[in-house]
């Protein structure tokens, strides 16, 4: 699906782009078995000392990770992520902005912080509550984050966008089932959303 022709691989996203899934699909379907994945090795309880130990020893790893977060790493990783020549840079952003803030809001609200769960993790049956506070900070939040993916400078050696990702089966991983009350929860972003003077 992609031609990816360097190492490492460095994934650069905003929070619900599908960012997780793709990475898993690149490891998968990647020819060297011997190549690791990280996902967000910087967040709170993340890889972070696993990924280190890799980066100083053979830099043959792909890591995803949300631009707006790069400065948890070192001047020096920050540098090799976003300027280094022998670094594949994928860019993947989201074109529905309501339904990037949706599912972030359910993820928080659920205090779930992946996008997608295994097969076993699917029988969720909820209704969520509607904060507005919350839920304008969340607008915020997103919005700010595409904004700085958006407007990088990074040369990116593949840009995507997760409306266009083409079916990636065998990953066993599946989007989080919706709340009873998902519409409810769209229709209140939406209206945050058009009535906001920070959305672009």
């Amino acid at each position: 699906m992609f031609q990816i022709n360097k190492r490492p691989i460095v994934v650069l996203s905003a929070p619900r782009t599908g960012s997780t899934a793709l990475t898993a699909y690149i490891r998968k379907t990647c020819n060297d078995n011997t190549i690791q994945a990280f996902y967000e090795p910087d967040a709170v309880g993340g890889r972070i000392n696993e990924f280190l130990e890799v980066y100083n020893k053979n830099k043959n790893f792909i890591v995803k990770t949300h631009l707006m977060n790069i400065e948890r790493y070192s001047p020096e990783i920050s540098n090799f992520f976003t300027t280094s020549d022998s670094v594949f840079r994928i860019r993947i952003q989201r074109k529905d902005l309501i339904k990037q803030i949706v599912s972030y809001y359910i993820a928080v609200s659920r205090g779930n912080k992946w996008h997608y769960r295994h097969a076993n993790e699917l029988d969720i049956v909820d209704t969520l509550g509607i904060d507005q506070n919350m839920l304008q900070a969340h607008v915020k939040h997103i919005v700010r984050s595409n904004k700085i993916l958006k407007e990088s400078q990074i040369n990116f050696d593949l840009d995507l966008f997760y409306e266009d990702l083409p079916k990636m089966d065998n990953l066993s991983f599946y989007v989080n089932p919706k709340p009873t009350n998902y519409q409810e929860i769209l229709d209140a972003v939406s209206k945050i959303v058009s009535q906001s003077s920070i959305i672009p």
